[in-house]
């Protein structure tokens, strides 16, 4: 499917109802699964089934399974006409050593959400190539114990149940978008795709990395040191991938670290310095990723800024 040639958005999977079956998987690290009992909790007094995927009881080192057995799990649920969406409980690493593995044949047919971010943007990646779109969102590792459930959360249940719009979606829709900050200005019309910056790095050159070209990239990431940042950005840009954006959205970059001696910029000029000779918009502050609050992002959708004065300067 081109997504080039659709007017709204990649296809979007049918919309959650109650009664609805949502699937836990582990594509990557393995978590307790007692860690996981508020949200199901949640999910089962919103009126959903839930399912929890054989695969969260198995564990090889850091993941939740070997790779044959991850992806076993994950083929199943993505496979099950029962299963309406499949929440992904937590990153780490290792959702890119089973992409090869799955079969998406059954998907295309019968489509379903797939959720997650940080590790998971694989899927969300490989989703996109395919045309479908995903929800890059909070992951069970992240709900809270006790009540109330944040702003943010309920989101995410919203998006999940909300009707396809059947339109382009305008970025004063977001409930956060008065929040964020320019640092270059313009206006942007195109198809949102992007996650984890490391993981986007680790894609390029593969069957899994989107074409950018024309699209509104969207990047956060955790835990790296600037010198890092630079790297990754300094490929991407070197690569080709930056220059034919339609716009660039950063979201959090949480927990940047530095040497003794130290790099001499800060994450947010190494990213500026990464675009610096293109002239598509560059907006800070998407509240999505690492930090406290993960608001959702609908991956594949046409997202729309006419620019002016909505975000503050």
């Amino acid at each position: 499917m081109n997504s080039e040639n659709l007017t709204h958005g990649l296809v979007r999977p049918p919309a959650l109802k109650r009664g609805d079956c949502i699937a836990l998987a582990a594509p990557a690290r393995w978590m307790e699964q007692a860690a996981v009992q508020p949200f199901i909790r949640w999910l089962e007094e919103e009126g959903f089934k839930v399912r929890c995927s054989w695969g969260l009881d198995c564990r090889h080192h850091q993941f939740s399974g070997c790779d044959d057995e991850r992806a076993e799990a994950l083929q199943e649920l993505l496979d099950d006409p029962e299963v309406r969406a499949v929440v992904c409980l937590r990153g780490g690493y290792g959702t890119v050593r089973i992409i090869d593995r799955l079969d998406w044949s059954t998907y295309i047919h019968r489509p379903k959400w797939v959720v997650g971010y940080s590790d998971i943007t694989v899927l969300h990646t490989q989703l996109h190539q395919l045309g479908f779109r995903s929800l890059h969102a909070a992951m069970p590792v992240q709900f809270p114990e006790a009540a109330p459930v944040p702003a943010h959360w309920r989101e995410w249940l919203g998006l999940l149940t909300a009707p396809d719009r059947g339109e382009a979606y305008e970025w004063a829709h977001f409930p956060w978008s008065d929040r964020c900050s320019i640092a270059r200005g313009g206006s942007f019309d195109g198809i949102l795709v992007g996650g984890n910056l490391s993981v986007l790095y680790s894609l390029l050159g593969s069957r899994s990395f989107p074409d950018l070209k024309g699209k509104i990239l969207f990047l956060e990431d955790v835990d790296e040191y600037l010198y890092h940042i630079d790297r990754m950005m300094t490929a991407l840009r070197r690569a080709g991938v930056l220059e034919n954006l339609g716009g660039l959205l950063i979201g959090d970059f949480t927990a940047m670290k530095d040497h003794t001696i130290p790099f001499g910029s800060t994450w947010e000029e190494i990213t500026l310095a990464s675009v610096s000779s293109f002239d598509y918009p560059v907006l800070f502050g998407i509240p999505a990723g690492h930090g406290e609050e993960n608001w959702p992002l609908e991956m594949g959708i046409r997202l729309r800024w006419a620019g002016g004065g909505d975000l503050r300067k």
